[in-house]
């Protein structure tokens, strides 16, 4: 006896396709106008992050400063990113996303050239600025990269931005040993300002084409 179809049961669903849109290639992805700039400048702004708490004590060894000191200017960058998120909706409302991004980098250099100076209210001085604009600098830079990218690859921008900044956490380090060995530690600091301003550049460069 074949079996009958129940006629209260619902009808099966058809298979949906393409649910979450077209697929976009990373190589499509990278050359967007402004996604390569924006990526880099996303990564520079992590690195740097991470060479600052790494070479801080190296600095404070070379200059005899006590760690304590040292202690409390990385605890005060840490506060300084945190006062800066917390006014950030306020900051992007009232100057925008892109010059936000770019006051916050350039303002983050300067104070790394500032804190290459052996001076220790510099270094306290340099020191909330970068976590002013570095805390600043993070967040514009993944909300731009997920206003660049479209719907559908958002999830692949993000991944893409996780993966550069691995790569940088890896790669840059092993470079700013190699500076350190030729210019000291100081130098690293100076390297680090001018990596940021260049990143800026190209962040503004890249909006201008788009």
């Amino acid at each position: 006896m074949v079996p009958t179809l129940n006629q209260n049961s619902p009808a099966p669903k058809p298979l949906a396709h393409n649910v979450g849109g077209p697929v976009v290639p990373v190589g499509t992805l990278v050359r967007m106008p402004g996604m390569f700039a924006i990526i880099t400048a996303s990564v520079v702004t992590v690195t740097s992050l991470d060479l600052l708490v790494i070479y801080l004590p190296l600095i404070g060894a070379e200059r005899h400063v006590d760690a304590s000191d040292i202690g409390m200017l990385l605890a005060i960058r840490s506060v300084a990113a945190l006062v800066a998120r917390m006014f950030y909706s306020r900051l992007i409302v009232g100057l925008g996303r892109q010059p936000l991004t770019l006051v916050s980098i350039s303002v983050a250099a300067a104070a790394f050239a500032v804190l290459a100076v052996p001076s220790l209210p510099l270094m306290y001085l340099a020191i909330i600025t970068i976590g002013l604009g570095l805390g600043i600098a993070s967040t514009t830079t993944l909300s731009a990269m997920v206003d660049l990218a479209p719907p559908e690859a958002r999830g692949t921008a993000l991944s893409l931005r996780i993966t550069g900044n691995r790569l940088g956490q890896v790669l840059v380090p092993f470079m700013a040993g190699l500076i350190a060995v030729a210019a000291g530690t100081a130098g690293i600091l100076l390297v680090i300002a001018f990596t940021l301003a260049a990143s800026g550049t190209a962040v503004r460069m890249s909006a201008r084409r788009v």
